[in-house]
């Protein structure tokens, strides 16, 4: 990505013996920066909320299982 990119406005270089001066590289710069971070977060949440919710489908398979075992208990209490 060209830095004339990093704002989004423009796909193509400026044309020919446009000025860019140094303030508007810059803030392009800023804006990518920030776009990138924002990118990265965005990432990191999806895979935070990923893992709870293999976490939480784990317990619940515990429970399942957990409450087979006393039911299964429960009628071999009965049986005797």
């Amino acid at each position: 990505m060209y830095m004339w990119e990093a704002d989004g406005a423009r796909e193509e270089p400026p044309p020919a013996g446009t000025l860019i001066t140094l303030g508007t590289l810059m803030a392009a710069r800023s804006c990518y920066r920030e776009a990138e971070a924002c990118k990265e977060q965005g990432q990191e949440e999806e895979e935070e909320e990923e893992e709870e919710e293999e976490k939480e489908e784990e317990e619940e398979e515990e429970e399942q299982e957990n409450e087979e075992e006393e039911v299964e208990e429960e009628e071999k209490k009965k049986e005797e």
